[in-house]
């Protein structure tokens, strides 16, 4: 973090000018330690938020503690919501959905507590945005620890599995063809902090997401960008945090390939595979088995 207040980083942004209201929602569980830096990185962004939105999921650690500190300092300056569940809802993916509902901006940032980013994501992922059609746009992700040291500089090489070349240039595609193209056979888009995603009612998506525990983000993806088109920029200014209590780290092994195999289905059903694409997905399975995942 620099040396700015939060109270000053607020006052900063909100003088600047943006023509989409962007939405900050930042799901939480336990994260406390990472929350002041982590709300610093989204106030150092250089274009105007509309709002910021606390989602605590019954946190047993100082969260609560920690996200009032940050509200009594910022809320004078830029609006804010807070909601503290009772009752751990058992799915991020239901704080996802949660996020959307109480959202009012054009864009939702599903920033998660854990994660940081530069000042220049924003920036980035709103540039796609001149395509109305677009309805996720993300970027390349360095992976950090639980210090905020670098563990590996991009993830590139985690998405473009087949070596295809198709995330070294910056690109807005059709939903559907990306689909059929490569999200089919692995979850491309690494980190939902990476994303800038456009306000929509997607309670049907989520009905079929919320009782995943770690592969729902894929199949919430897979739906979405049947809206429209999917933008993505080379570019790194999204870091994903690993530091062994993630929800992908914590989800028992046998569950998280259960759920892979699940969505393998889903897909088959609503696209039709070539005997590639079939022999693709058994020999990626195949991979999974003895190596899921390393982040």
């Amino acid at each position: 973090m620099g040396t700015e207040s939060l109270k000053d980083l607020a006052i900063k942004n909100q003088k600047l000018k943006e023509k989409y209201k962007i939405s900050v929602v930042i799901p939480n569980y336990n994260y406390g330690k990472y929350l002041k830096e982590r709300v610093y990185s989204i106030l150092s962004q250089k274009v105007k938020l509309f709002e910021i939105v606390f989602l605590d999921d019954n946190s047993t650690d100082d969260s609560r503690e920690v996200i009032d500190e940050i509200v009594y300092e910022i809320k004078p300056y830029i609006r804010v919501k807070t909601v503290f569940n009772k009752e751990n809802s058992g799915s991020v993916f239901k704080q996802w959905q949660k996020g959307f509902e109480l959202s009012e901006g054009d864009y939702i940032w599903m920033a998660e507590a854990d994660d940081s980013c530069d000042e220049n994501l924003l920036k980035t992922l709103i540039k796609p945005l001149r395509d109305a059609n677009v309805v996720l746009s993300y970027c390349d992700s360095m992976i950090i620890d639980g210090d905020g040291k670098m563990i590996k500089p991009s993830v590139k090489d985690e998405i473009d599995i087949r070596k295809t070349g198709h995330w070294d240039k910056p690109f807005i595609n059709d939903g559907g063809l990306e689909l059929h193209n490569y999200m089919f056979l692995n979850l491309t888009i690494f980190n939902v902090s990476s994303a800038l995603i456009k306000k929509g009612n997607y309670d049907k998506i989520f009905s079929i997401c919320t009782d995943f525990k770690q592969a729902g983000d894929w199949l919430f993806y897979i739906n979405l960008i049947s809206y429209g088109k999917i933008a993505y920029s080379p570019e790194i200014h999204n870091f994903y945090r690993w530091h062994g209590q993630n929800t992908t780290a914590l989800t028992p092994r046998v569950r998280r390939l259960n759920e892979v195999k699940i969505i393998y289905f889903y897909i088959a059903k609503i696209i039709k595979l070539t005997d590639e694409q079939i022999n693709l997905i058994e020999n990626r399975y195949k991979y999974l088995l003895e190596h899921y995942f390393n982040y």
